[in-house]
């Protein structure tokens, strides 16, 4: 982390890093329990919707410490799944599973136009995955973890037969969004085609009656509402989004998140369990690291079990607390790589996050 700089140090002006006044602003926002939400996925389309996907997991008054068992990764129901797309959700004429089709075409021997009928024929597996928009700001809730079930998208591209001189994937959706993928990404195992999750089928919202899901990158390209993916040459091609200027790549960079306590809480002078979660994209996650001073030491967290890296991390800290005060609570994390998140805020269209603060109070 920056050669271990202390976040809360003080400049030489005297004014605090952009990431410590920016903590500030959202201990204001959300001293009533709640958390600030950024539409900082699009510059235009519908407005997201954001919900808490976390459950209690902190217990004040002498709680007991998280042991990694105890941490395992929470699923987000799909009514309070975070909801971002480029347009408003296609007709229910238009998402018919009955008379809906998807085409793989281009730059393919064999042009395949598959209905849903038969893509449920088709082997099918389930698997965790967490989705994360690329805007997701520091803390925010436009993250969700969920039971996926699909097809792997590898074998119908083997079956189109691509062409040897192909470079990329395009991903045409029923609200007119686009976005493409290289040609070895799209062949990667854990690339799905879903069409249910969390047991149910793709809700109309979440991209019904197919969506992509794309382990290791943000929502940006895992699109919804899929109507057709075309083979193409041009390495050069850029989306919806990416003619916005943001990352082409769009891979999910370490991030982190507390949960408990909210910002504004009032605390018993106890121990208690600092909770939260973490995504570190392909590389995963390899440490959380939590602050009750500002920056100015740390210690690091027990994480839970993950499934694989595609699945958020649920990290816990015991904290005895001292005394009774105002605490400036921080999480950072590390990926497997050791990547760690900039200590400043960082003005950038790629998904980098600096790590969260969470102002409490400890009542005399």
């Amino acid at each position: 982390m920056a050669g271990g700089r202390r976040i809360a140090e003080r400049r030489q002006d005297g004014a605090l890093p952009t990431s410590r006044r920016r903590a500030l602003t959202y201990m204001v926002v959300t001293a009533a329990g709640g958390m600030a939400t950024v539409a900082a996925c699009s510059t235009s389309g519908s407005p997201p919707e954001a919900a808490s996907s976390t459950t209690a997991l902190t217990q004040v008054g002498g709680a007991a410490p998280h042991s990694p068992e105890d941490l395992t990764p929470r699923l987000t129901p799909n009514d309070k799944f975070y909801v971002q797309s480029y347009r408003e959700t296609p007709t229910e004429e238009a998402r018919d599973p009955e008379t809906w089709t998807l085409t793989i075409d281009g730059l393919v021997s064999g042009r395949l136009e598959l209905t849903l009928a038969d893509i449920l024929a088709l082997p099918a597996v389930e698997r965790q995955f967490t989705l994360e928009c690329i805007g997701n700001p520091v803390g925010g809730q436009l993250i969700g973890n969920a039971v996926w079930v699909g097809t792997p998208l590898r074998p119908l591209l083997e079956r189109a037969e691509i062409k040897s001189w192909a470079k990329r994937v395009a991903f045409h959706g029923l609200d007119d969004y686009v976005t493409s993928i290289p040609i070895e990404q799209a062949l990667a195992p854990g690339v799905l085609l879903a069409y249910r999750m969390n047991g149910e089928p793709l809700p109309p919202d979440h991209g019904a009656p197919l969506r992509l899901l794309n382990p290791g990158y943000y929502g940006q390209k895992c699109p919804k509402w899929l109507r057709r993916i075309e083979v193409i040459e041009r390495d050069d091609h850029r989306g919806t989004w990416e003619q916005e200027g943001w990352s082409d790549a769009a891979a999910i960079t370490i991030n982190s998140r507390i949960d408990e306590p909210f910002a504004g809480q009032k605390l018993p002078a106890a121990a208690l369990n600092v909770t939260g979660v973490a995504l570190g994209g392909l590389a995963g996650v390899g440490k959380v690291e939590v602050s009750t001073d500002g920056g100015v030491s740390w210690q690091e967290a027990t994480l839970g079990p993950t499934p694989s890296p595609a699945v958020w991390t649920m990290w816990s800290y015991h904290w005895r607390i001292p005394k009774p005060g105002s605490y400036v609570l921080v999480a950072r994390a590390t990926d497997g790589d050791g990547t760690g998140q900039p200590d400043e805020d960082v003005v950038t269209l790629d998904g980098q996050t600096s790590p969260h603060y969470v102002g409490v109070e400890v009542p005399p």
